[in-house]
């Protein structure tokens, strides 16, 4: 069974009801000696990166960005500070409306990796596709591709072993916010589990979607930014927890109305 308090999820300060570094300040004052030594010790043992894209730029020794004929690829904003823009596009043909990013394989259920989206689209929420979360890679990691089928875990991306990923497809029965697992190995041939309340995000709405491994198990929840929203899922051996994985993010354009999705900030943690 995963930790009542899966590992990342303290030291992210993203859980519900607060918790993190954030009451240091309280307890021991924001500019004091133990606040210090306090601060230490909670980060000494992991591995923690939070990208802002607040350096005018996207740092391409991390993330890779691509997308299909007429998508937006994922690039810094000029207009949003901070920020990372991508869109589906136009193009009349399905394949040409995904753009992905994606990080390093640096992380694993083993060291209790995990990784928080703050996100918002633009418009249209009835209409959309996105994806984020954890993947090992697939057989066309640098032409982006859908996932699979939401509905039922099935048909994930051809040459993917192991993944942890949110996934919402309004085109599919479930419409939806669900996790999708797949695991190498034989322990998860592929799965999907919807969150309970269901999620599917408001325009123009930041929210947090956080995936969180714990050895071969995966918890998941989404939020939006204002604390409101609150779901969650749990997927029991839902992906195999001695793969190193990589943050991964998707978006697609279920019609060829395009769609404009906007990324705040992405962290990623884990065990040293």
């Amino acid at each position: 069974m995963p930790s009542a308090n899966p590992p990342g999820t303290r030291y992210s300060g993203r859980r519900r009801g607060g918790g993190g570094l954030g009451h240091l300040a309280k307890v021991a004052g924001p500019r004091s000696a133990l606040n210090e030594f306090l601060t230490w010790l909670a980060w000494r043992d992991v591995q923690f990166k939070l990208h802002e894209f607040d350096d005018n730029t996207i740092d391409t020794t991390y993330w890779t960005a691509n997308g299909g004929t007429g998508t937006t690829v994922f690039a810094y904003s000029a207009t949003i500070h901070g920020s990372l823009v991508g869109a589906t596009g136009t193009n009349g043909t399905a394949s040409n409306r995904v753009a992905n990013l994606y990080g390093p394989r640096l992380w694993s259920g083993d060291n209790y990796g995990g990784v928080a989206f703050r996100m918002r689209v633009g418009a249209a929420v009835t209409d959309i596709e996105w994806g984020a979360g954890f993947i090992d890679t697939h057989t066309t990691i640098t032409t982006p591709v859908i996932l699979g089928d939401v509905d039922d875990g099935s048909g994930l991306a051809a040459g993917m072993g192991d993944a942890a990923v949110i996934y919402q497809d309004t085109a599919e029965t479930l419409a939806t916010a669900a996790l999708m697992c797949l695991g190498s190995g034989a322990l998860n041939a592929g799965s999907s589990n919807a969150f309970s309340p269901t999620f599917a995000p408001t325009a123009v709405t930041d929210f947090w979607a956080i995936v969180q491994l714990d050895v071969n198990n995966v918890y998941a929840q989404i939020t939006n930014s204002d604390g409101s929203g609150f779901t969650e899922v749990t997927k029991i051996d839902g992906m195999e927890g001695g793969t190193l994985v990589r943050p991964f993010l998707v978006i697609s354009g279920p019609s060829a109305t395009t769609k404009t999705w906007t990324i705040d900030a992405i962290a990623t943690w884990g065990m040293r």
